[in-house]
């Protein structure tokens, strides 16, 4: 997917914020004294096509004399709203025995950059002061004592991505029936040299999906002279087709292992391309590990376009 250079420059960038609180279980006791986190491997942050490889190693050294058990530790996304949960680490569970008191943690994590990116636009769509920050929690929970006792923390990062950034709602086109068609999410207020003026580049890059039936939901992002940047969905016709209901077809073609084909065309930086693929080809032993991965990528970004494209309405004032 390179269209979406863009979001992934953001992704990386909101991955290694999120790192730092992965990165904190090395400095914290996850349990009041007797426990100690050591790293062995640094971590790694790999973008490799429409996910961004995770991968570290660390080592758990405990004192305590009593087994610690279901031993898990989280780093993820909540949306301020607490509806919304993104993961971007889970490690566990993990059993630390008292007569063999070490035992690894093994990260090795694929967070996809489409839904990181669009969960940060959403996340922030509704804010009516300037200002864009990332919610990111680290979640450390198991037990101990023959499960009468256990331990539950969570240590929540609002990060500030800038100080005077904001999303507004642009130009917005409707079907007959109030659905929208067409949706504009403006981002302003980035000055240069601010961290997110570095990582959008300038000039569009655009992303369809084209489904059965001549229908598309397209995709661009657009940064002008000024460091403005648009976010545009939109759907090949924009006076019939609404963007939720060309959502609900991707999944339901997806659900029902449809044989038809779903389209990806890209073009960005003067280059271009695309790829098709069929959600039946899950059935194809051949072709079944491809699929899976087009499927899961799909359903991620389509479900975070139905949570983008539900807070947008309640902005507009759409059906």
């Amino acid at each position: 997917m390179k269209a979406f250079t863009t979001v992934m420059k953001i992704a990386i960038l909101i991955v290694t914020i999120a790192l730092v609180a992965m990165l904190a279980i090395s400095t914290i006791p996850l349990v009041t004294g007797g426990v100690n986190v050591e790293k062995v491997e640094e971590i790694s942050i790999n973008p490799n096509g429409a996910t961004i490889n995770i991968t570290g190693h660390y080592n758990v050294v405990s004192s305590i004399d009593q087994d610690i058990s279901d031993l898990v530790i989280e780093a993820y996304l909540l949306s301020r709203d607490g509806n919304v949960k993104k993961d971007l680490i889970s490690v566990g569970p993990i059993t630390i025995n008292k007569e063999n008191p070490n035992a690894d943690i093994i990260i090795d994590s694929k967070i996809p950059i489409a839904e990181v990116a669009l969960f940060f636009v959403t996340d922030n769509m509704n804010k009516e002061t300037p200002g864009l920050s990332l919610p990111v929690t680290l979640h450390v929970k198991g037990s101990y004592s023959s499960n009468l006792a256990g331990i539950d923390m969570r240590l929540v990062y609002n990060i500030p991505l800038s100080d005077t950034g904001q999303f507004s709602i642009g130009n917005t086109k409707t079907t007959a029936s109030g659905e929208v068609s067409h949706a504009e999410i403006e981002l302003s207020g980035i000055a240069e040299g601010q961290m997110l003026d570095s990582v959008v580049p300038d000039g569009e890059s655009s992303l369809s999906l084209e489904l059965p039936g001549g229908k598309a939901i397209e995709i661009s992002i657009d940064k002008d002279s000024s460091g403005n940047v648009k976010l545009t969905l939109g759907t090949g016709d924009e006076d019939n087709d609404s963007i939720a209901a060309l959502i609900e077809q991707t999944l339901d073609m997806l659900k029902n292992e449809s044989t038809d084909s779903i389209t990806f065309s890209y073009e960005t930086g003067g280059d271009s391309g695309g790829y098709t693929f069929s959600p039946s080809d899950i059935k194809d032993s051949e072709k079944a590990e491809e699929a899976k991965k087009y499927i899961s990528q799909l359903e991620g970004v389509s479900s975070s376009l139905e949570s983008l494209l539900e807070k947008y309405k309640s902005m507009s004032g759409g059906a």
